[in-house]
């Protein structure tokens, strides 16, 4: 799309992220979606799942959660925008699946739906649980790595040293990259050659898009254990109106979540450093 392009209206008691899918594959360096992702976003999914993602830690809403309502303009997906921790859909043939909001047909312009979404977990003692083998199938699929260079556990490491949690983990890593060492560009410059990018981007040139910023904070945290995946999306969009956001082709982004215990869930971070035209992170994040 172009950056101007209207793609969704919103109105919605929170600024909030737009969640679309989640990538949790690295695959030759870079952050992929699994089978069922993209056989949902393709809309050739045969025995797609329709029940919530087990990482959800409940599905009755409660006094607390907010709806948003969204008004679809020029933006084409079956995989619908909502919420992250989105809980219930009204006013649309999407189900919530382990792969997010999934629609039978992409969305068309006029079209109107309604998300129930519990706001970002702030609570300290719920932020803070451990993140122990419990699920286990969280912490073996949302930890996986393919071999990488052993300068990038260490760099995890001595970045995070000290830290007594995952939740303290997490934020030295982004207090790192928006320490000013590193800067945002939708023009990064080459690795050196023979460099790994990776290890370049967090060595060398230190310069990159959102996607780069989410990408490398994700593999950093799973090499230190923490679960963690790349979530795509929108930013949070601009206030046309009180309450109501408009989101463009410029306000896609990706952003990485760590998965902080049953209580708190999938919890937003953002590594990537404030962008010229302005911080991008909602309250909450």
């Amino acid at each position: 799309h172009d950056a101007n392009d209207v793609l969704f209206v919103a109105n919605s008691p929170y600024r909030t992220y737009w969640q679309v899918a989640v990538l949790n594959i690295l695959r030759n360096g870079v952050w992929v979606p699994d089978p069922n992702t993209e056989s949902a976003a393709t809309g050739t999914a045969r025995d797609a799942p329709t029940i919530p993602s087990q990482t959800d830690t409940k599905s009755v809403p409660s006094k607390r959660d907010f709806e948003a309502v969204v008004q679809v303009d020029d933006l084409s997906s079956r995989i619908l925008p909502v919420p992250p921790g989105t809980i219930a859909l009204s006013g649309t043939s999407a189900t919530l699946t382990g792969v997010g909001a999934v629609s039978p047909t992409p969305t068309t312009s006029g079209q109107q739906y309604t998300a129930v979404s519990t706001p970002p977990a702030s609570a300290p003692e719920s932020l803070k649980a451990s993140v122990t083998a419990d699920p286990p199938a969280i912490v073996q699929t949302e930890t996986a790595l393919p071999t990488l260079p052993p300068s990038i556990g260490t760099l995890a490491r001595d970045v995070t040293e000290g830290a007594q949690s995952p939740l303290s983990q997490a934020e030295l890593l982004v207090n790192w990259f928006r320490s000013g060492e590193f800067h945002y560009t939708l023009d990064p410059p080459a690795s050196p050659p023979g460099t790994d990018p990776l290890v370049g981007f967090l060595t060398q040139t230190r310069s990159g898009s959102c996607e780069q910023f989410a990408g490398a904070f994700v593999v950093l945290a799973r090499s230190l254990g923490i679960p963690s995946r790349v979530a795509v999306g929108f930013t949070a969009g601009r206030y046309s109106r009180p309450g109501q956001v408009t989101v463009r082709g410029a306000d896609a982004h990706a952003w990485p979540q760590v998965y902080l215990g049953p209580r708190a869930g999938w919890v937003s971070f953002e590594p990537t450093p404030q962008q010229p035209r302005g911080e991008v992170a909602p309250e909450g994040v």
